[in-house]
């Protein structure tokens, strides 16, 4: 399927819809990924960010994108899109002087590829040493939650591209992501989108009519030899 010019708003909006509706003639769904790195698993439990040192670990996720085609602010495709996460992190400190408990970690994305049936998202990277290597970096944080220290408030800035068919298109402003998480790896938890719609552009800087709406992202428990997921019992007695 030839790709219009993103200038030609109308058509790219026509292209588009079609495209995500008919998987733009591919499969790139993403295969199921091991979780492997940065272990042990870190939490449930009270302050279990305490505990957190640096590492980098990679596991499976999946996501649902909610987006927006010609601008009218309302959903007119959703996506689903899932594989590998990669994410590097510091060692826990504390951010409060005289405190007793560590109770913040940087977090990067070295790098994340979903794909979908015609689409994929990239972000991330490469380098996870929290420094801007390119483009794609994409920083968070976590912070125990105050009253609350089995918890952790997670938040990333996410640039990322977006491939529809041949098209592809990027953020200038950063999509922002968060979830309440109980572990790290966050096996299970759920990460939504903040904040207003993003808005995407092509690499030669023109804006398409595509917004992302509306973002799900479930990062996911290894899967057992019959290609469920994990129970939340085996989970925590074999990844501990």
């Amino acid at each position: 399927m030839k790709t219009p010019a993103v200038g030609n708003r109308a058509l790219f909006a026509a292209f588009l819809l079609v495209c995500l509706a008919s998987g733009c003639g591919r499969d790139d769904t993403g295969r199921s990924q091991v979780v492997t790195g940065g272990f042990p698993l870190y939490g449930p439990g009270a302050h279990w960010l305490d505990d957190v040192r640096a590492g980098t670990v990679q596991f499976d996720a999946a996501a649902t994108v909610e987006i927006d085609v010609n601008g009218d602010g309302a959903a007119d495709s959703s996506i689903e899109v899932s594989g590998p996460t990669s994410v590097a992190r510091s060692s826990a400190r504390s951010r409060a002087p005289g405190s007793r408990h560590r109770t913040h970690l940087d977090l990067e994305i070295v790098e994340m590829v979903l794909r979908g049936p015609g689409v994929a998202v990239r972000a991330g990277d490469g380098n996870g040493n929290f420094v801007a290597d390119g483009p794609l970096f994409s920083l968070g944080s976590s912070d125990e939650a105050e009253g609350a220290p089995e918890r952790a408030d997670d938040l990333f800035r996410i640039f990322f591209e977006l491939e529809v068919g041949a098209a592809i298109l990027h953020n200038r402003e950063a999509l922002l992501v968060a979830a309440a998480i109980d572990r790290l790896p966050p096996l299970g938890n759920v990460f939504t989108a903040q904040g207003d719609a993003v808005a995407l552009y092509d690499r030669e800087g023109n804006e398409s009519p595509l917004r992302i709406l509306t973002v799900h992202y479930r990062a996911r428990p290894p899967r057992g030899n019959d290609g469920a997921e994990m129970p939340e019992t085996k989970v925590l007695r074999e990844l501990h």
